[in-house]
């Protein structure tokens, strides 16, 4: 197991695609402190996919999601360990409740991977502005001179008839507000 001191990224939510939102966390072997959330995206357009992230509000699911699964690392960690040293027979033998904690790791890694899903209204939101402005991002999310570019656009490019763009067009009006 390797451990890292340091910053890095960890609970990884609402994914569509290419996007998703993650919270950089201080990590010290696992996350420890969550530091702000950001809305990640591949780019492909260019030889390789790289990352780009916006800083946006705190995300307190992903940061619950990450601290979540830095208490499953550490768990897992902690039983390689004790069992290393003493066999898990032996363990069991000397307490018999400690057979109930690989399964309450278990449980709670289960828990992180269904606490990590979005709900499916959350998700339809999410497509419309992918199909209608090309990112996937809620306009609360967005700085406000972006949000002003592409209600702009979507003004310019009227598609009255389209569901998508009304919604999007409505969401990114409200957001102005």
């Amino acid at each position: 197991m390797i451990y890292t001191i340091g910053v890095g990224t960890c609970g990884e939510v609402d994914e569509l695609g290419d996007e998703w939102i993650a919270t950089r966390f201080f990590i010290f072997g696992v996350p420890l402190l969550p530091l702000d959330s950001h809305f990640v995206r591949v780019d492909r357009s260019g030889y390789e996919p790289r990352l780009t992230s916006l800083p946006i509000p705190f995300h307190f699911r992903s940061a619950l999601v990450g601290l979540m699964w830095g208490a499953g690392g550490f768990g897992v960690g902690m039983m390689v360990l004790i069992t290393g040293i003493i066999p898990l027979a032996d363990l069991i033998q000397f307490h018999p409740a400690l057979m109930l904690l690989p399964v309450g790791w278990g449980a709670l890694i289960v828990l992180v991977r269904l606490f990590a899903r979005q709900n499916t209204s959350s998700l339809a939101t999410r497509e419309q502005l992918l199909r209608a402005t090309g990112t996937s991002a809620l306009p609360e999310y967005l700085p406000f001179e972006l949000r002003h570019e592409i209600l702009g656009q979507l003004r310019a490019s009227p598609r009255v008839s389209s569901a998508e763009w009304r919604a999007a067009t409505s969401a990114y009006e409200r957001a102005l507000r």
